[in-house]
């Protein structure tokens, strides 16, 4: 498939609004119990055929069960820095995991149109997807002005952020996906964001 910048661009809006549309109901379906404190819009680097974004939601349990430093199924002692990529650093059994969870299907073919501009056409090898990371940072963006206390259950200092599933870009794209007043609240509520010196 052969893909220009501007039909790239097009794809994007379209993706973008679709996302903010629908996650409000994808989450809503899942009918959640326990509060979440995030949830998380997962997305492929570029070295995988999967290219459709991942819906996860991270549930108090895991988070206390973080903090605790409970033991997972390996006999490893978890942190509270796991509770922001349990999806690579804890294994089952574990309290709150496996994470609840919904592939993002309704943009699955201008994603392919996109992926096919930034990842797989380019003559030089490239797994970062970054037009389209920034655009799931909009998303996430426009989710965090919601009331998601409508919508689920959630802990005070609940948010919506996003990473690739490999996890290396997690805390860079955080500080793009909330406001400056999130982002110190959360480092004022949680160690493991703390020491992180980012500028917004």
């Amino acid at each position: 498939m052969s893909v220009d910048f501007e039909q790239c661009v097009e794809a994007l809006v379209r993706i973008e609004a679709k996302l903010v549309e629908a996650i409000p109901d994808v989450v809503r379906s899942l009918a959640l119990r326990d509060p979440a404190y995030c949830v998380f819009l997962l997305y492929e680097d570029g070295s995988s055929e999967q290219v459709n974004p991942t819906l996860m939601v991270g549930l108090k349990p895991l988070l206390d069960a973080c903090n605790e430093q409970v033991a997972d199924g390996l006999g490893e002692s978890a942190s509270e820095g796991k509770a922001w990529y349990p999806h690579q650093s804890i294994s089952a059994p574990f309290p709150g995991f496996p994470c609840p969870q919904a592939t993002l299907d309704m943009v699955t073919d201008d994603t392919l149109v996109a992926y096919n501009f930034e990842i797989f056409e380019p003559e030089d090898i490239c797994d970062d997807p970054v037009m389209y990371r920034e655009m799931l940072c909009r998303v996430a963006r426009k989710l965090n002005q919601l009331d998601w206390s409508s919508i689920m259950p959630v802990t005070e200092q609940f948010f919506v952020m996003v990473s690739d599933f490999s996890s290396q870009r997690l805390f860079e794209d955080l500080r793009h996906c909330v406001s400056p007043a999130q982002l110190a609240a959360l480092r004022s509520t949680y160690d493991s964001l703390a020491g992180l010196h980012w500028e917004q």
